[in-house]
Parts: structure tokens; sequence; C-alpha cells
């Protein structure tokens, strides 16, 4: 185990990582999620119909001003290459993996579908695509943060504890200040590298299974 941040000084006030472990939990939940897709020529679409939205000089990437709703903030750049990235941040109001915080998630995406939509049908055009933007189902999740807080209130030292697991994906346990108070956050960075809908499904069945 390494300690790569502000680390308590003593680890006595939590004992061990397995006392982490005792502490009740709220849901499990997903922040910090990213996907990606691909539209043919929506790069050309969009600087060619959209000159008001100035590519980076460097990249050519096209970052569309951030869309907040629902306590999610979406970053979206275009990129020259026609893939679309999409970042959905949401580190003080993370998406609980439960229907209530899944149907939150996919209005806000259909948000970005129909915001993209929008880009490539304007009139007057001088160029069309002949494939709409796909539905977000589709969308490859090259990351997301999966983990959960701590339902009680911690009044400890800030602390922030990283490694390695078996999987090589990215371990933390730290604190949070949330809207409600400190918490104490444990979540895996992990990369699903597969369709939303497909990461999302493998994601309820193996909280079924451990339950």
């Amino acid at each position: 185990m390494t300690d790569n941040h502000t680390v308590v000084p003593s680890m006595s006030s939590l004992s061990s990582v397995s006392f982490i472990d005792t502490l009740p939990a709220y849901k499990h939940a997903l922040h910090d999620i990213r996907f990606r897709f691909k539209v043919d020529s929506i790069w050309t679409v969009i600087t060619t119909n959209h000159p008001e939205l100035r590519s980076n000089d460097v990249s050519k990437d096209i970052n569309l001003d951030p869309l907040e709703t629902r306590g999610l903030t979406i970053r979206t750049t275009v990129h020259h290459t026609d893939t679309v990235s999409v970042i959905v941040g949401c580190s003080l109001r993370p998406v609980a993996v439960d229907v209530k915080g899944l149907i939150r998630l996919s209005n806000t995406l259909t948000r970005v579908e129909e915001r993209l939509l929008r880009y490539i049908q304007c009139r007057p055009m001088s160029l069309s695509l002949s494939n709409p933007i796909p539905d977000h189902n589709s969308w490859i999740v090259t990351m997301w943060h999966f983990g959960e807080d701590s339902s009680n209130g911690y009044n400890g030292e800030t602390f922030e504890i990283t490694w390695e697991d078996g999987e090589n994906a990215l371990m933390r346990i730290y604190t949070k200040d949330m809207k409600g108070g400190t918490r104490i956050r444990k979540e895996r960075q992990e990369y699903p590298n597969k369709r939303f809908d497909e990461a999302i499904n493998e994601k309820l069945q193996a909280l079924c299974d451990s339950n």
C-alpha cells in the first residue's frame, strides 16, 4: 500500500483499513464517468455550420460549454478524429447504482444526445450527416469511479490512501467534504471499455451476487 497524498500522521485514528470496512455505508454509486463514441464527419459538420464554436489551436478539439443539470456536470468534446468524449462529473452527488440513480443519469445523457443532434441538424446546412447521434446506451464507458460513502460523518483528520489491486484497478480511501458534512469514501477506478448498457448490467449483476 502506498500513500500518495495527505495521510493521517498516525493511522491510530483509523486503526487499519479494516476499520473503514466496518463503517455503515450509503448506496453504491458512480462518479467521474467517461464515455466515447464515434460519428463520421461530425467535426467537419460542426466546424462548417458553427464557426462560433472555435476549436483548440493545437488539438483542433471542440469543447462545448459544460451542461449542468440534476447535480451532474457534463463536459463534451468533439475531437478532430470524429470521436466524441463525454465526462460526467458528479463527485458531490454521485450516481446511485439503482433505478432512480440510473434514470437520473440516463435522462441527462439523453440531453447530451439531443444537444449534439441540434448542432448537426441546423439550418442552413452546407453539410449533413447520414447517421444520427448514437443512443447513449451504446456509448463505450472508458472509465468510472465506483464506490460508496460512509453514512456516518467523520470528524478526524483528512487523509487519502491509494493502492492498486490485483486487477490493476486503482483503489482509494479518502475523506470527502459533502453538503451534509465530511464522509469517508471508498472507491475503485475501473475501466469497463464496453457499452454503457453492458457495463451497467454487469455491475448490477455483480452487486446482486454479492448480496
